[in-house]
């Protein structure tokens, strides 16, 4: 079986395959099928949670009927630690915001691998209610700085990752959220190209590469 876990027109926002992912391996599996070939992304690192679902489908795989709650709450107390909480509410935001657009639009919210994100779905004051979420995770990490840099330095990339997700969502459509004449446009923008490279980010899309897909940005 062969099925997809990203948008290969847009890799890096929250794309949400968590509301279906186990009920596909039930399925998988009473239907006899016995092996999966989960195709992610095509050259890029990471995506927005790619971890998560990483964890969720090796357990999953395992024994399909697992409590998806506890694995995903074991997942976050142990990849984020201190910041679990405002993490997993950051993520209950996106998941939560999807199936709302789900119920409420005509025709439903179904994200597919090759799906054009229209920012108009994608309100302001959720992506920085997001942000927001991401800094006060950050925030809970302080206290170990001076103690243990390894892990301060391993859990802000994790929190990095996922805030560059967002920040390239609000980049990429910019002059729907805010002036883009302003000064702060270019100040985020080479903010967003900095932590880019410090989280590795190669491709924004399928043959679609980060420098290209600046390059096109007002």
């Amino acid at each position: 079986m062969w099925d997809y876990s990203a948008d290969y027109r847009a890799f890096l926002p929250f794309y949400n395959v968590f509301g279906t992912l186990q009920k596909n391996l039930q399925l998988y599996k009473e239907i006899g099928v016995v092996n999966i070939f989960r195709e992610d992304t095509t050259g890029e690192a990471f995506t927005s949670f790619s971890q998560l679902r990483a964890y969720l489908t090796s357990k999953l795989m395992w024994d399909v009927d697992a409590d998806m709650n506890a694995l995903m709450d074991d997942f976050f107390d142990k990849f984020y630690k201190s910041g679990a909480g405002y993490m997993r509410e950051y993520f209950n935001l996106m998941q939560g915001h999807c199936m709302t657009l789900d119920a409420t639009l005509s025709g439903g919210y179904h994200k597919t691998c090759y799906f054009e994100i229209d920012p108009n779905k994608w309100p302001i004051r959720i992506m920085e209610q997001a942000l927001d979420l991401i800094a006060k995770a950050e925030a809970t990490y302080e206290p170990i700085k001076a103690t243990d840099s390894a892990l301060y330095e391993k859990l802000k990339l994790r929190t990095l990752q996922e805030s560059v997700c967002v920040r390239a969502l609000i980049m990429d459509n910019y002059g729907t959220y805010y002036n883009i004449e302003a000064p702060r446009y270019t100040e985020m923008k080479e903010q967003l190209r900095k932590d880019m490279e410090k989280v590795g980010i190669i491709s924004w899309k399928e043959s679609g590469g980060i420098g290209t897909w600046f390059s096109e940005l007002p």
